[in-house]
Order: C-alpha cells, then sequence, then structure tokens
C-alpha cells in the first residue's frame, strides 16, 4: 500500500465515523435508548394440570436484566 492509497483509506474512515456519529446523534434525539439486552423466556405458571407443567409452556415473556455499571476498568 502506498501513501497515497493510506491516505484515501484514512480520509474513508474518517468520513465513516462521522457518518456514524451523526446517525447516533439523530437516534438518540429521537428516542430513548439503553444498553443491555432483552430475553425472552417462556412462562411457566406451575398449576397442577397446566399444560406447562407438562412441558408445554406459555407464550413467552420480554425480560431485561438489570444493567450492570462498569468502571472503566470493566469491572
Amino acid at each position: 500500500m502506498d501513501l497515497e492509497e493510506a491516505s484515501r483509506l484514512r480520509q474513508h474512515v474518517a468520513r465513516l465515523t462521522a457518518e456514524r456519529r451523526g446517525v447516533e446523534r439523530e437516534l438518540m434525539g429521537r428516542h430513548r435508548l439503553l444498553r443491555g439486552s432483552l430475553l425472552e423466556r417462556p412462562k411457566f405458571c406451575g398449576k397442577g394440570g397446566c399444560r406447562c407443567t407438562k412441558g408445554q409452556p406459555h407464550s413467552p415473556s420480554r425480560y431485561q436484566p438489570p444493567l450492570r455499571c462498569l468502571n472503566r476498568t470493566g469491572k
């Protein structure tokens, strides 16, 4: 890779980074975003003759596990 090609690549990366930041700003302005995961878990009521006690769960529910706060060292 010569210096001219390396320079073009750096400029392209800078443009893409600026574009990404613009999209992030736009999204954050429109919607409230949370960092984390959203899981779907099957529901089991545990009632005596219910089909879920035989291994057929109710429709899944969504669950967001608690967020963990990390310091700069990742702990």
